[in-house]
């Protein structure tokens, strides 16, 4: 690939809309001089004006849009985009690597992936008794875009960071990178041993279904004022109407006990029976294609291993029904596939399924941790270094619970450990390996038409 007038116009017009001047400059303005002065004969043989060349050469400090269109020409083609990033520091071509296939990378991680730590402590002594800490972001780490999270003080007392690259970028840089392992969806004959595997929900449904819904039409799943089924009376319902669950070993934890039950609730309260509803297949056809994706409460029926969602109103969080659906029309039928492939599948097409923004969860969402000696329970906030493990990954992995409930799926699972959340589990999904789309979720989604 060779120069580009509209591929260039499209990344200098992604620049101008997602930098102000004064980031351009501290991000890049250095760094592109210094390119430009290096590599004048690669600029001209990838089809870059020497004219052009010669003014950001000539220029002390270059104007908006001379910076926006030379950004855009160090990432234009695969040879000027090799050659530049190989001249930066290794750690900023390592978090380069990973960060074009995710939206932000939290310092945190970083240290933890990569073990670079793009942050430095100081403190700072007011007297003998009170000693802040201020966190900074290093120098180097301003090439990327960068937020500073959890400090409302305009020093940066107790913040950390997450570093980014606009979509625009990533999107266009992903061209120049090898297809990544797991980008495709790999089926399997048969996973991996597991301690559970629950392939007789396309049966149990259409065992449960009628009754599921004569015990809602009759009042009998108590709702909050959000229509979420109240906890008090989901192991009445499962005792009464003998449902079918994931978890049966009386050792196991109460609210893993009760899963599939609580998965039923959370979505046939959202369904008004008439008269005409008598084939239970297209009632669970309305239930999925139309109820869950228009009127489910996913954030307070799913994530209920999570506090304060009840707090969070629908117009901070996204619909995620049509691309979970999309998804599983994607699934090969009758075919297993890992938990890991489907991860690194969204995640190396640029399939975002975010259902609340990791801001609005920072503020609003939390663990109860209760600790020894104390009357009262810790709260620990989701900030962005938790926000995968404790929001995007059981959104994920509780869906596909969901689907299983309603016997669209099956599913092989081990029994996590949700004795203290947040610290021997992230959520009561975590177990999940496996899933295989079957033939009742073959109709379903519409791959098949029986």
């Amino acid at each position: 690939m060779s120069y580009s007038k509209d591929i260039h116009k499209k990344l200098a017009d992604g620049f101008w809309e997602n930098y102000s001047t004064a980031q351009l400059k501290v991000s890049f303005e250095k760094r592109i001089k210094t390119f430009f002065l290096a590599h004048q004969a690669l600029l001209s043989e990838e089809g870059v004006s020497d004219e052009y060349i010669k003014t950001v050469n000539a220029k002390k400090n270059l104007t908006k849009t001379l910076l926006v269109e030379s950004a855009a020409i160090v990432f234009l083609t695969k040879k000027i985009f090799n050659a530049f990033k190989a001249t930066q520091d290794e750690e900023i071509q390592l978090i380069m690597d990973e960060i074009i296939w995710v939206d932000q990378l939290h310092q945190n991680i970083i240290k933890e992936k990569l073990d670079i730590q793009i942050w430095e402590t100081t403190e700072k002594k007011y007297n003998p008794h009170y000693t802040v800490i201020y966190n900074n972001l290093l120098k180097p780490f301003l090439f990327f875009k960068d937020k500073k999270i959890g400090s409302y003080s305009y020093d940066g007392r107790n913040a950390t960071y997450a570093l980014s690259l606009p979509l625009f970028l990533r999107q266009h840089l992903v061209h120049f990178y090898p297809k990544q392992k797991g980008a495709d969806l790999i089926p399997l004959d048969e996973p991996k041993p597991t301690a559970h595997i629950y392939d007789k929900g396309s049966r149990d449904i259409f065992l449960e279904l009628q009754r599921i819904i004569a015990y809602e039409s009759q009042g009998n799943i108590k709702v909050s004022q959000k229509n979420k089924p109240q906890a008090s009376t989901l192991s009445k319902m499962q005792r009464k109407l003998n449902l079918q669950e994931f978890y049966t070993d009386a050792d196991h934890h109460k609210n893993l006990k009760i899963m599939r039950t609580t998965l039923l609730a959370g979505l046939v309260v959202w369904f008004s029976k008439s008269k005409q509803d008598t084939d239970l297949k297209q009632i669970l056809k309305i239930l999925i294609t139309k109820k869950y994706k228009t009127q489910y409460n996913t954030l307070h029926a799913l994530m209920y291993h999570l506090k304060g969602n009840g707090s969070v109103d629908p117009y901070y969080t996204t619909s995620v029904g049509d691309i979970f659906l999309g998804l599983l029309k994607k699934f090969p039928h009758d075919k297993w596939i890992s938990i890991e492939n489907i991860e690194s599948h969204l995640k190396y097409n640029f399939i975002d399924i975010k259902h609340i923004e990791p801001y609005t969860a920072r503020d609003r969402l939390y663990y109860e941790i209760a600790e020894d000696g104390k009357s009262y329970k810790e709260k620990l906030y989701i900030n962005s270094a938790l926000y995968q493990k404790a929001v995007a990954q059981p959104l994920l992995r509780g869906t596909f619970f969901l689907f299983a409930a309603f016997g669209l799926l099956d599913i092989a699972y081990d029994t996590p450990d949700v004795s203290v959340l947040s610290k021997t589990a992230y959520s009561y999904y975590d177990g999940l390996k496996y899933v295989k789309l079957n033939d009742l979720g073959a109709f379903v989604v519409g791959k098949t038409n029986r």
